[in-house]
């Protein structure tokens, strides 16, 4: 076989120019924090801080424990609002951008409208409450379980974000590698820890050691381990 094998990511430690130090195989440099990040799977805004090798359990279980809440709120309202559509559409009629307000198939009132409720009695109506929050809920838990399941994919193959973007496309060239791929039951412990009773529980566990490959030296057929400086 004249394929050439490329690891990726590197079980290389490599040198930081901007901190002018080496670092640990699988270690970038965040631009925001200014620091090199063990595992840096990217700089999440929502948190103010970087996601990596000591906070990517807790920021999986943060998307978990959100999608679940608005999964779980959409399943709350779908009745009501349902109900409520029907009442809305056989009291004023249907029509693809709203027979009251013109402001979409929900033919909710325009901010100024809301304001002026809210002035008025002192709340908003509940029927409009109902009507924004059910689709947003919806919505926002859909995207964040889409975004829970690609993360869990690129834990179970070994990868952070960062790495999954960084990865050579040309398979016919050469094969791609990742030395740290452990199989996907030992990846899930990697990050989410050994005890499956704490998976879902957000007390802090002790973390595994980060993985360091050993890899087969095809020349001297010699093991080589890498260790992090």
């Amino acid at each position: 076989d004249n394929q050439s094998t490329v690891y990726h990511p590197t079980p290389c430690a490599t040198y930081c120019h901007k901190c002018n130090m080496f670092r640990p195989p699988r270690a970038h440099h965040c631009k925001i924090c200014q620091v090199c990040v063990l595992q840096m799977d990217h700089h999440c805004p929502w948190v103010n801080n970087c996601i990596g090798y000591n906070n990517y359990r807790s920021f999986v279980l943060l998307i978990f424990y959100l999608a679940t809440g608005c999964i779980y709120g959409s399943m709350l309202l779908c009745v009501p609002f349902f109900k409520i559509m029907k009442r809305h559409i056989k009291i004023n009629g249907w029509s693809l951008m709203g027979p009251l307000y013109a402001t979409g198939l929900l033919d909710l009132p325009p901010p100024w409208i809301l304001w002026s409720q809210y002035k008025e009695n002192g709340k908003v109506d509940e029927d409009v409450v109902l009507r924004a929050a059910f689709p947003f809920m919806l919505i926002v838990g859909i995207l964040l379980t889409w975004f829970l399941v690609s993360h869990l994919k690129m834990i179970t193959s070994g990868y952070t974000t960062l790495e999954h973007m960084a990865r050579p496309d040309c398979v016919d060239c050469y094969s791609v590698v990742n030395p740290f791929d452990q199989g996907w039951k030992k990846n899930l412990t990697q990050i989410l820890g050994a005890n499956i009773f704490f998976v879902l529980f957000p007390w802090p566990i002790k973390l595994p050691s980060p993985c360091l490959p050993q890899l087969r030296n095809s020349v001297n057929d010699v093991k080589v381990k890498f260790k992090p400086r």
